[in-house]
């Protein structure tokens, strides 16, 4: 059958059918708007984390590093990935530094204020990991969802195109196969046009889940690392309140 024939169907069958035809449509193009954009951003984005990466595991001051995300940001440009994770933290650790000038020291009280400190900026980091992993995986929802219903209103309109098919041949008193094929035809379409709007977003779900938990695997990483170094700086290093990170 040729699209000319798929489209004499659709202007052919009923209001009901047709508005199933329409939904059906408008979501593969949704779906597809999804599955292309999500692919530029998590490359992009993918991208980015590697070279901050690479620019955080080569900088001896992440105070320099810092600096740089800022001058982006006054640019207009809001970090994002391991760099907005970076950005928020090392934040967090300027004010408490501002806050508590006397952090080197190692006497008791100090002792205690470095451990809050610590549970302070695990949390910000991990807050930060949520943020983004949630920010990432805007619309994978919609993907999932309409990977679930899509077959479900495609075999609606099968359903209802088949009652109308059955009810006409009633009415009509021929079972005639000239008859009935395109009423038939008309109501597997529409099952077709349902499968064929949900196998992409099946795809595309599962593909782009995976593809979001390996970078929330590197954001963990990274936020151990930077957790240690800044462990590092506080209970291991004694006098150097101008020690790097």
């Amino acid at each position: 059958m040729g699209s000319t024939s798929y489209i004499d169907v659709l202007l052919s069958s009923g209001p009901i059918v047709s508005s199933i035809f329409l939904i059906l449509v408008f979501m593969s193009i949704y779906t597809w708007t999804i599955v292309v954009a999500k692919a530029i951003q998590l490359r992009k984005e993918d991208r980015h984390d590697t070279e901050f990466l690479s620019k955080f595991n080569e900088s001896k001051d992440l105070a320099d590093l810092f600096e740089t995300i800022k001058i982006i940001e006054e640019m207009g440009k809001e970090p994002r990935g391991l760099a907005a994770v970076f950005h928020e933290s090392y934040q967090e650790i300027e004010g408490i530094e501002n806050h508590f000038p006397n952090l080197y020291d190692t006497d008791q009280d100090t002792k205690l204020i470095k451990s809050h400190i610590d549970e302070n900026i695990g949390r910000t980091l991990e807050r930060m990991k949520n943020q983004e992993r949630n920010r990432r995986g805007t619309f994978i929802g919609v993907l999932a969802t309409t990977s679930n219903v899509a077959p479900f209103i495609g075999l609606l309109g099968t359903v209802i195109g088949i009652i109308n098919a059955f009810h006409e041949i009633g009415r009509m008193g021929s079972a005639d196969l000239a008859f009935v094929a395109p009423a038939i035809s008309e109501a597997l379409i529409a099952t077709a046009l349902g499968l064929f709007v949900a196998i992409p977003a099946s795809v595309g779900f599962n593909y782009y889940k995976n593809w979001i938990q390996k970078l929330s695997e590197e954001h963990d990483r990274f936020c151990l690392i930077f957790q240690n170094k800044i462990q590092e700086r506080y209970f291991f290093r004694k006098g150097q309140p101008n020690a790097d990170v």
